[in-house]
């Protein structure tokens, strides 16, 4: 989703009453209301009581990944104070194309010879449990 204020209903899953009222601090015009303020995917979610926010991914902010599009080697650089990491690089058919665990470094050149021309998933893991999903171009 895009930057920008949204309103939504829920579906209760009765299908004879249809979408739920919400009231009080929850509502927005008997809406519940989300605002974003970067371009997110939001995962569906199940309210059983008042949203008060959507917890944000700072993970991605401290990984840089250079040259993109690439025509060498690329480097992923994680600027997360000390943690280990996995790199899972995968097509765009969700195949797993290289995979490496516990990077121990604070960063990760992977071999241009490793991957055709085309456009791939870059999924980087750190040991607390976040996770990014980059894309690069392999020129």
């Amino acid at each position: 989703m895009q930057t920008g204020n949204y309103n939504y209903k829920f579906v209760n899953g009765n299908t004879s009453s249809g979408y739920e009222y919400v009231s009080g601090a929850c509502a927005v015009g008997g809406q519940r209301s989300v605002a974003l303020v970067q371009d997110v995917m939001l995962d569906p979610v199940n309210f059983s009581s008042c949203l008060v926010s959507v917890a944000e991914n700072n993970f991605q902010e401290n990984i840089s990944m250079y040259p993109n599009p690439a025509k060498s080697d690329v480097k992923i650089e994680f600027n997360d104070a000390g943690h280990s990491h996995s790199v899972a690089v995968l097509d765009l058919a969700g195949r797993k194309i290289l995979s490496i665990d516990n990077i121990g470094n604070d960063y990760l050149q992977i071999d241009r010879k490793d991957l055709q021309s085309g456009i791939y998933f870059v999924n980087i893991f750190n040991s607390e449990g976040s996770n990014a999903c980059l894309k690069l171009i392999v020129q």
